[in-house]
C-alpha cells in the first residue's frame, strides 16, 4: 500500500511539474479564447448573482457546460475583473491540477502506465492548455477506479462511478464513449442497477446547466 501511494505521488507530482512549465511557456492555443469567453460570460452571471439565467447561457453549444463553469472561477478570483491572460493563466492552473490529478489515479491502478501518461507528449500539451481535456479525463479515471475498487470493496463505490460517469458527460461527450463497456460490466455486477442509472444522471443533468432548460436541445 505504501509503495502504491508512493508511485501515484511520484507520477502526479512528475505529471504537475511537466504540465505547468508546458502551461507557462506555450502560446495562445486556437481553442483556448473561445472556451474563456464562454467561461467569461458564466463569470458575469455568477458576479452579478444572476443563477437563474446561467441554465439558459448556451455558448459553444457543440460542448456541455460543466468545464467552461469551472474555468469561470479565473474570472471570479479574486476580483472578477482579470484581463484574459491572467484569466487564461487561471484556466490553465486548473487544467493542470486536473490533469495531474488523473495521471496520480492512473498511477494508483498501475504503476507503470501512470508514469507513461505523465510524460506522455500529446496528452501534456492538451492538459497543460485551458481546454476541455483535463476535467473529463480525471473523471473518467475516477470513473474506472470506482468501478474496479467496488468489485473488491464493496458496494458505495459503484454510485461514486455512477457519479462520475455522470459528471464525465457532463465535461465533455467524447470521453463517455471508452466508459461505455465499462459501465454495462459494472451495471450487470452490481445490485440496483436503476439507481445507479438514477445517478448517473442527476450528475449529468445537474452539471450540465442548459439541460435544465431544454434536456433534447442542449448539448
Amino acid at each position: 500500500m505504501r509503495r502504491r501511494w508512493a508511485w501515484a505521488l511520484a507520477c502526479l507530482t512528475l505529471a504537475g511539474s511537466v504540465r505547468f512549465a508546458m502551461a507557462a511557456r506555450m502560446p495562445v492555443e486556437a481553442d483556448e479564447p473561445t472556451y474563456l469567453r464562454a467561461a467569461y460570460r458564466y463569470a458575469v452571471l455568477l458576479r452579478q448573482g444572476d443563477i437563474g439565467a446561467v441554465p439558459s447561457l448556451w455558448e459553444n453549444p457543440e460542448h456541455p457546460a460543466l468545464v467552461k463553469l469551472l474555468y469561470s472561477l479565473a474570472w471570479l478570483i479574486p476580483s472578477g475583473d482579470r484581463w484574459f491572460s491572467d484569466a487564461l493563466w487561471g484556466a490553465r492552473l486548473l487544467s493542470v491540477l486536473f490533469g495531474a490529478a488523473a495521471v496520480g489515479l492512473v498511477a494508483w491502478i498501475h504503476p507503470a502506465a501512470g508514469l507513461l501518461l505523465a510524460v506522455h507528449p500529446l496528452t501534456i500539451y492538451y492538459t497543460s492548455a485551458a481546454l476541455l481535456e483535463s476535467i473529463p479525463q480525471f473523471l473518467a479515471m475516477l470513473a474506472v477506479l470506482s468501478w474496479r475498487s467496488a468489485s473488491r470493496r464493496g458496494a458505495r463505490w459503484p454510485y461514486l462511478g455512477a457519479f462520475a460517469l455522470g459528471a464525465t458527460g457532463a465535461a465533455k461527450w467524447a470521453y463517455v464513449l471508452p466508459l461505455l463497456p465499462g459501465s454495462i460490466g459494472m451495471l450487470r455486477r452490481s445490485r440496483g442497477t436503476a439507481i445507479l442509472l438514477v445517478v448517473a444522471a442527476v450528475s449529468f443533468v445537474s452539471l450540465n446547466p442548459p439541460m435544465w432548460m431544454d434536456p433534447h436541445g442542449s448539448p
